[in-house]
């Protein structure tokens, strides 16, 4: 654990796009981006540098934070400014090489935050993670429904036994198997605390954009419970939700995780020997302003005081990321 507690921690982020600042610059209403978050708790960081070879990012980074020092590469960063906590939002096709950059830095720092995917190819996922034990760094991957608190409260609910003994789990998403899919399937495993033990496919490819498929995934979990996720439609069409039933209700995470619905089943006033749902209830709504940005953040800071467990690790990713390995292989037929 770290040794002194009431100083502020270093954070240093490499690649400087999308999640790593540049989110932020669309009317979002919440932080989203790894800059953000670490600007955004200040009272646990310093941001102490960032990284990035792509000039048009790192002006915008430069722009945004003028007092910070930016770098080409993780490897300088590292060098110079001695970060406690890196978060790694760079294109795939470049992970490996900054893992190998900030891991073989003379003062790697003692959590690595990557954005998901954490590879898209199995070897390189697995010595990611065995190379990030080896050297005693925490990893967490930020798949975001894991920090977003509609589906922390919808897993507490199910376990909590709100609506009885679970029999099914669904999740609805935009098409593209790596983009969204990667997340939809986290969650399913998320909210079902299960592996699946067998599953099947279907490519559907009038969906299929921008190189990626779209696919739909069916399982059956140990304890019995179905999952599924199902592609809806098109990518700009931003229909994402989770829905659990259970023997004596059901939970609904609807308006993209906005809001968490309960439903409880009573007896059917028409159909005799059946059950149907009354009106549901809003059990929480997620604040205006909540980023799970933040929440990574936040918990790597937890991680590096407390030594608490994380929500997200590298073993966890390789679960649902081994499965997207064997759907994009074999074409959405299953193994």
């Amino acid at each position: 654990m770290f040794s002194s507690a009431n100083r502020k921690l270093r954070a240093g982020v490499v690649g400087l796009g999308k999640a790593g600042s540049r989110f932020d610059e669309e009317p979002r209403g919440a932080v989203w981006s790894h800059v953000g978050a670490y600007l955004d708790l200040n009272e646990l960081y310093v941001l102490a540098g960032g990284s990035d070879p792509d000039a048009n990012s790192g002006e915008a980074f430069s722009k945004r934070c003028p007092s910070v020092p930016r770098f080409s590469t993780a490897a300088e960063m590292c060098s110079a400014v001695h970060p406690d906590v890196v978060s790694i939002a760079t294109p795939i096709s470049v992970r490996e090489q900054v893992f190998e950059e900030i891991l073989d830095s003379a003062k790697a720092p003692r959590v690595i935050i990557c954005e998901k995917p954490l590879a898209t190819d199995g070897r390189t996922r697995q010595r990611l993670v065995e190379r990030c034990r080896a050297k005693g760094v925490s990893l967490l991957v930020h798949y975001n429904r894991r920090y977003a608190s509609v589906y922390q409260r919808m897993q507490a609910c199910i376990g909590d036994g709100w609506i009885g003994d679970v029999t099914s789990i669904t999740i609805r998403m935009p098409n593209r198997l790596w983009s969204i899919g990667s997340h939809a399937l986290d969650l399913l495993l998320y909210l079902s605390g299960e592996q699946p033990d067998h599953w099947s496919a279907l490519e559907i490819p009038a969906l299929a954009q921008g190189g990626e498929p779209a696919i739909d995934f069916l399982c059956c979990f140990p304890s019995g419970v179905v999952g599924r996720v199902l592609n809806h439609g098109l990518a700009q069409v931003m229909i994402f939700e989770a829905d659990a039933v259970g023997t004596k209700g059901r939970l609904s995470a609807n308006r993209n995780g906005e809001r968490l619905e309960c439903t409880s089943f009573v007896p059917s006033p028409k159909y005799l020997g059946y059950i149907v749902g009354e009106e549901s209830c809003c059990v929480y709504s997620t604040p205006q302003d909540e980023s799970t940005f933040t929440a990574v953040a936040r918990e790597a800071a937890e991680v590096l005081r407390y030594g608490i467990k994380p929500t997200c690790t590298g073993e966890t990713a390789l679960q649902s990321e081994e499965i997207l390995d064997e759907l994009y292989k074999c074409g959405g037929k299953a193994d």
